[in-house]
């Protein structure tokens, strides 16, 4: 049997992982055609390696800036200018440095816009964990006890009626997936999975 709310929950950590590799190689493919341009245009080439950092690792920070800006509640436009305005440097040197030819030049271009789209990918998925990691602890049963038997659910958080509904609903329903006790519950995905997942450490649910 396919074990469809183990994949449902690896999903956010798969994209991730995708969304870094993709970004890492755009990097790389930038780095290198930007160094190249830099040693075209006289820079030394035991320095022309800083180059690309100036131009692609401000994009970066740009991203880190937009969610630094989003957690204070504050305006993030000094990150999306950051992060537009060199894309665009990075994407034009790119495409000056290429080969002459359509095709070629739109190959180069696809680099540094993949990180920036893939570095912002990466910074939505940083601000998901975030906020998920900043919910507040619920506080413990003062009833039970570490040698109250799992049965009685002493593991639940006290209060906490949203854990004992995900409880409830995947006792009852042992196959249901993440997105179908959504449904069911009206509540989001990430709360689901968060709350199954603290339930299955608990020793709750298998």
């Amino acid at each position: 049997m396919i074990p469809v709310k183990k994949i449902e929950q690896s999903i956010p950590d798969l994209t991730a992982l995708a969304v870094l590799t993709i970004a890492a190689s755009a990097f790389l493919l930038s780095f290198a055609n930007l160094q190249a341009a830099a040693q075209e245009a006289g820079i030394s080439p035991f320095l022309s390696w800083l180059w690309p950092l100036c131009v692609d690792a401000l994009l970066i920070a740009g991203s880190l800036m937009i969610l630094r800006s989003n957690l204070r509640n504050e305006s993030p436009i000094v990150g999306w200018s950051v992060l537009i305005v060199f894309t665009g440097i990075s994407t034009l040197f790119n495409v000056i440095h290429s080969p002459d030819g359509i095709m070629s030049r739109l190959s180069h271009a696809v680099p540094p816009i993949a990180l920036c789209i893939s570095v912002e990918l990466l910074m939505m998925c940083l601000r998901s964990d975030i906020a998920i990691n900043d919910t507040p602890e619920e506080e413990q049963d003062p009833q039970c006890t570490e040698s109250a038997p799992v049965q009685q659910d002493c593991n639940i958080p006290a209060r906490n009626d949203t854990a004992q509904l995900v409880m409830q609903h995947f006792r009852e329903h042992p196959e249901s997936t993440v997105t179908a006790a959504a449904e069911s519950l009206g509540l989001h995905r990430t709360t689901i999975s968060r709350h199954l997942k603290t339930l299955s450490a608990a020793g709750v649910l298998s």
